[in-house]
């Protein structure tokens, strides 16, 4: 009989049925799968960390150097009422600086004054303020070609002169708590080359 002898490879609980003609042996469950294992391939990745990108804007506008510029210098001697709150208005600073400006015929970005009080006294009367002695200093800044104009419009301007236009400027801004009259004039200065902080400052604002 032809299955008398099972084959060595044919395990004992594997039926005779289940042994097929060319002499092989099938699992004894035909839709049993065996399961797979599955061996991951070593795909280890090192990432490397990326700086941040940075843009410089190429646009950047590289500072500026303030330009020399021409100026002339002067002052004022005043006689006015209340001189420590005159020379601490901002109004009546630029009232001062924007007289010095149409008078020469320059913008009032280009004059700067400052104003100090020189001496002062109490008059008898006792409702009036008391009344000083200030002095305007000032600073013109010109162009080259005008000098020479310039210093001469100063020359010729009165102290008279002077107060009617500083009056006048001092009025139009409501300023009318104080009196002034100036009582000098001194001769401009000999041109000079000074270099400034801000080419738009004004001591005139308004």
């Amino acid at each position: 009989d032809e299955f008398d002898v099972l084959p060595n490879y044919v395990h004992d609980d594997v039926s005779i049925s289940d042994v097929m003609e060319d002499g092989t042996a099938r699992s004894l469950a035909a839709n049993t799968t065996a399961p797979t294992t599955t061996v991951a391939a070593n795909n280890t990745s090192t990432r490397t960390a990326t700086a941040p990108t940075t843009y410089t804007s190429s646009s950047t506008a590289a500072p500026t150097t303030p330009k020399p510029r021409i100026v002339i210098k002067g002052s004022l001697g005043m006689k006015v009422s209340n001189p420590a709150g005159f020379v601490t208005d901002p109004a009546v600073k630029a009232s001062i600086g924007v007289s010095i400006a149409k008078l020469v015929g320059v913008s009032k970005d280009f004059v700067n004054v400052t104003l100090r009080v020189v001496a002062r006294r109490l008059t008898i009367q006792p409702r009036r303020l008391e009344e000083g002695s200030v002095e305007a200093e000032y600073s013109i800044a010109i162009p080259e070609e005008d000098i020479a104009a310039i210093q001469q419009k100063v020359k010729e301007t009165s102290a008279a002169d002077f107060s009617s236009r500083v009056s006048a400027e001092m009025a139009a801004r409501g300023l009318s708590s104080f009196t002034i009259f100036v009582t000098s004039v001194s001769a401009p200065s000999a041109p000079t080359l000074e270099v400034a902080a801000d080419e738009n400052a004004t001591n005139a604002t308004t």
